[in-house]
């Protein structure tokens, strides 16, 4: 003879839940200066030299040497004196005012978000929610069919 019992049996099951978290960031934002050329124009002295011709007058001796008449006698020397020129030229500067251009560093400032060298930091803070599924147990109930088998009495 068979004897079939229900009853309720505890027992934990596996279930999916989703739990969600608080997860706090820091941005950083990163700045740093960089040189770039400027071109400006400005006034310059300079110096221009003009040359100017001067002429000194000094006497020098000349002396020449007279042959004799007819191919007799002493040779005459006679000596005198005779102007030379010498010239050169004199130099002077003058001062010239000039506009040139000049190139010099201009700093700019540049963001990134990128790791490098830092000399200035800015920091942000940012906050975001992020959801994982986690596995989690769960108390539930379960009916169950148990059958058990009894034995008569002997006939």
């Amino acid at each position: 003879m068979s004897i079939s019992q229900t009853f309720l049996h505890a027992l934990p099951q596996l279930s999916l839940s989703e739990n969600c978290f608080q997860i706090r960031e820091e941005v950083l934002d990163i700045c740093v200066y960089v040189y770039e050329k400027k071109d400006v124009e400005t006034d310059a002295k300079t110096a221009q030299v003009k040359y100017t011709k001067n002429c000194d007058t000094d006497y020098v001796n000349v002396c020449h040497t007279k042959k004799p008449k007819y191919g007799y006698g002493k040779p005459e020397e006679y000596c005198k004196e005779v102007p030379q020129e010498t010239c050169h030229n004199r130099p002077q500067a003058e001062s010239k005012d000039v506009v040139v251009t000049v190139t010099i560093p201009q700093p700019v400032k540049k963001c990134e978000t990128k790791k490098i060298q830092i000399p200035t930091v800015t920091c942000t803070e940012t906050t975001e929610e992020r959801c994982f599924t986690l596995t989690t147990l769960k108390d539930t109930t379960e009916t169950i069919e148990k059958c058990t088998t009894t034995l008569d009495e002997p006939r």
